[in-house]
């Protein structure tokens, strides 16, 4: 049964979305359409074009990227305007605030810190310890106003759990819909090997360690064809040394499903970000599509990463400044053929029997149900 098949009117969602663009794994691909194949209609509402038409669902966007937040949300206000939902997913306290004028219940999906690094990158250090505050009060205020809380992360969900100990709530991971991501084959062409990063170029995200260690590879490997996928928006490797075997190819950033289509096309993952603060407290979304593709992953050890697959640690958590390890670890996956595929094997395994979508939407559909009063469907 599906929910709206016991009503007299549709049941309608929508997904006020100020940091995520309409076309997001997360909300249209797993939320969305969860909802839409159990009669809810969903509407999207985004301030980050990417200029994607969005599947199943109706989408309104805008390229917001060069205005304020007061901007932005006033031009989602004036979008909006007209229209109510029984229920909004909100990604900011921005979006809950806004929520409440056009939905019967505001659920506050929290992915993101507030503040973060990113929220305070531009503030100068007499305006910092203000906007950190505000931020703060902003975060406590969205609490307030939502009437549950859906959480993506162990440590993003503390404040929260502790401050509002009476809400509603349900987590969330960042778990993949498997029948996005094709199980292929693995290569067995040992003379190229092809390691991929996705993510900004940027120091806080690893990417020289990545660059180091893709040419110590290649340095170790001179028979070798070593190639480096980059998908990122702005890159420049001008001044990088580069081995002659080793080929750099860079990729803007796709649309949801050719980004897990061409999850097959390479060899081993790379993601060595800072082990910072904030950056050890923040699950990897990526982390589970490249598992998921059946690929050895090699991460930076994160307390995250550790709350959620403790299965993982081991042969794919390391330190990112110690790229002479790493090194041998890739030189490793080249070199032994049986342990490549026994770790491809694992990887996959794993989330085809713990860490995927299909595990998590029945009770997904249940929360929305205890918080709508709706009936529930089947599972």
């Amino acid at each position: 049964m599906k929910i709206n098949e016991s009503s007299d009117r549709a049941f309608k969602a929508v997904f006020i979305l100020l940091s995520h663009e309409p076309d997001d794994c997360l909300f249209q691909h797993h939320l969305a359409d969860t909802l839409r194949k159990n009669g809810i209609h969903c509407d999207i509402y985004s301030a980050c074009d990417n200029h994607l038409e969005a599947q199943f669902v109706d989408t309104y966007s805008f390229d917001g990227n060069a205005l304020s937040l007061r901007q932005r949300a006033g031009h989602l206000s004036r979008l909006l305007a007209g229209k109510h939902y029984d229920i909004a997913f909100c990604d900011t306290p921005l979006s809950v605030s806004l929520a409440r004028k056009f939905a019967t219940h505001t659920l506050y999906y929290i992915t993101e810190w507030y503040p973060s690094k990113k929220n305070l990158a531009n503030a100068s250090w007499l305006i910092l310890p203000f906007k950190f505050l505000a931020l703060c009060c902003a975060s406590i205020w969205a609490g307030i106003l939502s009437d549950a809380f859906i959480f993506g992360e162990h440590y993003k969900a503390l404040p929260f759990r502790y401050m509002f100990p009476w809400k509603k709530y349900i987590f969330l991971p960042y778990y993949p819909d498997t029948r996005y991501i094709p199980h292929t084959p693995v290569n067995d062409d040992r003379d190229t090997i092809r390691l991929c990063y996705a993510g900004p170029a940027t120091q806080d995200k690893g990417f020289p360690n990545v660059i180091k260690v893709t040419q110590q590879v290649a340095q170790r490997n001179l028979c070798k064809k070593i190639q480096l996928t980059l998908i990122t928006d702005k890159l420049s490797v001008s001044s990088y040394e580069l081995p002659e075997n080793l080929r750099i190819v860079h990729k803007p950033y796709v649309p949801f499903h050719e980004f897990c289509q061409e999850l097959s096309q390479h060899d081993i993952f790379l993601d060595l970000r800072r082990d910072d603060f904030e950056n050890t407290r923040c699950l990897p979304v990526k982390l589970f599509y490249y598992m998921a593709s059946g690929r050895p992953v090699i991460y930076t050890d994160l307390k995250a990463i550790h709350k959620t697959i403790p299965e993982i640690i081991g042969d794919s958590l390391v330190n990112p400044r110690d790229t002479d390890h790493i090194a041998d670890m890739i030189c490793r996956y080249i070199n032994d053929p049986d342990y490549y595929h026994s770790v491809c094997t694992r990887n996959r395994n794993l989330i085809e029997t713990s860490y995927n979508w299909r595990e998590l939407s029945p009770s997904f559909l249940r929360f929305i149900g205890l918080i709508a009063h709706i009936g529930l469907p089947d599972t």
